[in-house]
């Protein structure tokens, strides 16, 4: 009798133990969320299996508990398999349908069979899918689950038998409650740990790409600019010496210019990678004090071009959920409005409006070259299209829509005269709101 009481108490406390540790972690991983009432049960289990020693009555209370918890275990086993593997409508239907006839069978099974031989046939259907599930993920943590759940199924075979009277199944029962709490504990671990090689691994894999993403980008751009810059310098070179004095300025523009789109270039990918390791710090920032300042930016990058640049609000202070990197995704927007326009007069309207239920929308129309239908949904994602868009302005629409992405926010190209890619872009932003607003 004292041994046993002792016996119980130690699982108890190695069971409360196990649980708070695999709690704590499964609110973490996704893959032992749906094992998590299993294990608030199998404490509660325990305590009344120890205090039985004290008051007989309580036994009844552990088997109850326990039996739930082994059913809730077999049951997100169940919902595992599904979400994996009965993807396909046809295939949900199929579940659906018999999961009504199981409904049906499964009271009446229990009447005709006892409940642990119930529990065991259901552990064996249960651990054969779990074993289905791990050789298609092959993970750790399948692996110590499939453990877990032999030791599960020992146990109860083993306080099946006991109760059977098959001597020597006590002893083994006791041992295997401890090799399963053991095994479960050790489940949670290798969890976390897989966790977080995952994570890491993910971590060096971004950035090994936005590594080799920069570096086709810069050196795409960088060739054409440098093309530019030369076939200006062979056209003067292969001018005779009377042409050379009238047309050496406009020449020379095109090369101040082709200069002036590198230097961007350079700093978007800077500004871009200053971002990613700043975080994402957001505040309420008054929208047309950032847009006026972006303007102004502008005009002095393009002082020899002809620029009407109007803005239409519909409150004259209006705030946004965003922060300083705002200027950049005006600048930039701005900046691509002038350079991909063929315009003598580059006209460009920003409209500034509140939009239900929480938005800020901000549209930039211009007069420019436009941008095609099969270019306006990747436009925005610079990798998937860097030999068909001019120098430049690929990494400035990335670093924009990594921006936008950033205030949990929208942006897509629409053609500014509906059906007429050619008449010109309208650019459309959407913010969520700031809480300041103008009394």
């Amino acid at each position: 009798m004292l041994l046993e009481a002792t016996l119980d108490l130690i699982i108890a406390i190695y069971t409360i133990i196990s649980a708070m540790v695999f709690g704590t972690i499964s609110l973490r991983h996704k893959t032992l969320r749906l094992w998590l009432p299993c294990i608030i049960l199998f404490p509660f289990g325990s305590v009344f299996i120890y205090l039985h020693n004290f008051f007989e009555t309580l036994r009844i209370m552990g088997d109850i508990l326990y039996l739930l918890a082994i059913v809730c275990l077999i049951f997100a086993i169940f919902v595992d398999y599904y979400q994996i593997y009965f993807k396909s409508r046809r295939e949900r239907n199929f579940m659906q349908k018999n999961g009504k006839i199981i409904f049906f069978i499964g009271p009446v099974t229990l009447i005709v069979i006892p409940v642990q031989i119930v529990m065991i046939i259901l552990s064996i259907v249960s651990l054969g899918m779990l074993i289905h599930i791990y050789l298609i993920q092959r993970t750790p943590t399948r692996a110590i689950m499939v453990l877990t759940l032999i030791c599960g199924f020992i146990s109860l075979s083993c306080t099946t038998l006991y109760e059977f009277g098959v001597w020597g199944m006590w002893e083994l029962s006791y041992g295997m409650n401890f090799v399963f709490l053991t095994f479960f504990l050790a489940t949670a671990i290798v969890a976390l740990l897989e966790q977080r090689i995952v994570n890491s691994e993910k971590k060096y894999r971004d950035a090994y790409d936005r590594a080799e993403l920069y570096k086709d980008l810069f050196a795409h751009d960088i060739n054409n600019i440098l093309q530019s810059i030369r076939s200006a310098s062979d056209l003067l070179s292969m001018m005779e010496a009377s042409d050379k004095k009238a047309r050496s300025l406009e020449i020379m523009k095109i090369i101040d210019e082709q200069i002036t789109r590198g230097a961007r270039l350079v700093s978007n990918i800077q500004k871009i990678s200053k971002l990613e390791e700043s975080g994402n710090f957001i505040e309420n920032i008054e929208i047309r004090k950032i847009l006026d300042d972006a303007i102004s930016s502008v005009k002095t990058i393009f002082p020899d071009k002809n620029l009407d640049i109007k803005i239409e609000v519909s409150e004259e202070k209006m705030f946004a959920k965003a922060n300083r990197f705002l200027s950049e995704v005006f600048e930039n927007l701005l900046v691509n409005a002038i350079m991909y326009n063929d315009s003598t007069r580059i006209e460009i309207l920003v409209k500034i409006s509140r939009t239900p239920p929480n938005w800020i929308r901000m549209e930039f129309q211009d007069n420019g070259i436009g941008i095609r239908d099969d270019r306006k949904e990747s436009i925005f994602f610079r990798g998937q299209e860097k030999s068909s868009i001019s120098g430049g302005m690929g990494i400035g629409l990335s670093l924009v829509r990594t921006i936008i992405d950033g205030y949990k926010g929208k942006i897509w190209v629409e053609d500014r005269v509906k059906g007429d890619y050619s008449q010109g872009s309208n650019i459309i932003i959407l913010i969520p709101e700031g809480g300041v607003r103008n009394s």
